[in-house]
């Protein structure tokens, strides 16, 4: 049994001016990354909890399991000069102009309900001044370098239940299906297994395994402009994934956040060189997450997805520094000659004219389908003219009939009495 549950307490940390329009689910996946590799302190991803109010910075109670783990992420994270020497990028998760707010948690504060109020929380935080541990939790961070204390596997638990004794809780695993993870309730988070395989390369599927600043500084530049012109210029949207081999194994590419700044600084410059320009919401790049076979997260290494959209009308052909390719089935061709640049072109030309023309029938079959529509709705009403004129007539002729035989029922009656003078 361990300290806090002998004792009842609970060793939370406190922090606050968190990126108020940052979403929780990336939030809680850098706190999980600041703590268990930086800070080395073990702990699940359901012990953290993020919470904010609109249009405010939002903050978060950290649980861990022990005083210790406690005292030495406050030490830690307490001052500007401890901080620096984590090499994590807090910029990512402070707020602009804010510094980060580090202290103890207090217990709760229970309001009349028996739920407590997150305003009031978050006031009632105290500076951690106290660093009579530090002997302690210098022997405990040597334990974690040795890996003596790690985390479990990664669960999401539901939003805490205040009430006198404590927090109850209720968690729940993470469970891997179809390429996503369970967040909570905040979506679902893409992600690849390592080891598992995406397939063969296609006509919008191209792998390259990468890693390395080789790589980056040598070749990335190469296959980007390389890919997605013969992705653009094959009409269709297409991948580059990198941390892929060739037959479709993920093995993704260590990166950190500082080479993942850099690989999309390398990229934006590299789709800025292809003509005609491609504009930024005709492209995107994502960096996805990589897991090992047991749920824990396989640490800074991930797959980089360059996706490009399909261009409705192919006009005239992209090139990257003045060269063009073209994608077949898996693979790539190029660059193209001049000759094979105008045979192209021609094919293009001619697609764009049978287009036109397909346009055009469509659009006379449309005329014509209107004219006949009008015709019959003419003739329609013509009939219906001409029906009733008829029934007109036939009333006219009724009653014409019936005024002569009124007036040969009156002469009949008139005649009898003349012969009866007479």
């Amino acid at each position: 049994m361990d300290d806090q549950s002998e004792t009842g307490e609970e060793y939370a940390v406190f922090i606050g001016n968190l990126k108020k329009d940052a979403s929780k689910t990336d939030l809680k996946r850098k706190l999980f990354d600041l703590f268990k590799h930086h800070l080395k302190i073990g702990l699940n991803f359901h012990d953290i909890k993020l919470k904010g109010r609109k249009n405010k910075p939002k903050y978060a109670f950290i649980h861990l399991q022990s005083k210790i783990d406690r005292d030495m992420a406050l030490n830690l994270l307490g001052s500007w000069e401890s901080r620096s020497q984590l090499s994590f990028g807090f910029l990512h998760i402070v707020e602009p102009t804010q510094i980060i707010k580090v202290c103890v948690k207090k217990p709760d504060v229970v309001s009349k309900a028996g739920m407590k109020s997150d305003l009031n929380q978050e006031k009632h935080h105290e500076q951690y001044k106290n660093s009579d541990t530090k002997t302690k939790m210098e022997n405990t961070h040597s334990q974690h370098k040795q890996g003596v204390i790690s985390a479990s596997h990664i669960s999401e638990d539901s939003e805490n239940v205040p009430i006198k004794a404590g927090w109850a809780r209720k968690s729940k695993t993470v469970h891997f299906s179809s390429n996503e993870i369970d967040d909570g309730g905040q979506g679902s988070i893409k992600h690849y297994e390592e080891g598992e395989t995406l397939g063969n390369e296609t006509r919008d599927k191209e792998f390259k395994a990468g890693g390395g600043d080789h790589y980056v500084n040598k070749n990335l530049k190469d296959h980007v402009s390389k890919y997605l012109c013969g992705f653009l210029n094959s009409s269709q949207r297409g991948t580059l994934y990198i941390g892929v081999k060739d037959n479709g194994t993920v093995v993704g590419i260590e990166c950190d956040q500082h080479t993942e700044d850099n690989i999309r600084i390398k990229i934006d410059q590299t789709v800025k060189t292809i003509k005609p320009a491609i504009f930024p919401q005709n492209y995107h790049v994502d960096f996805i997450p990589i897991y090992h076979s047991g749920g824990a997260l396989k640490y800074n290494y991930k797959v980089l997805e360059i996706t490009v959209e399909k261009v409705e009308t192919l006009t005239q052909l992209y090139e990257a520094a003045g060269e063009v390719y073209i994608r077949r089935d898996g693979s790539v061709q190029g660059p193209l000659k001049p000759s094979d640049i105008q045979e192209w072109s021609k094919q293009i030309h001619h697609k764009e004219l049978q287009k036109a023309l397909k346009r055009q029938e469509d659009e006379n079959n449309q005329i014509l389908e209107l004219e006949k529509q009008k015709i019959v709705l003419d003739m329609d009403k013509e009939k219906k003219r001409l029906q009733k004129e008829k029934e007109q007539e036939i009333s006219q002729l009724q009653k014409q009939i019936s005024e002569v035989k009124e007036e040969n029922k009156y002469l009949k009656k008139h005649k009898s009495k003349v012969c009866v003078v007479m």
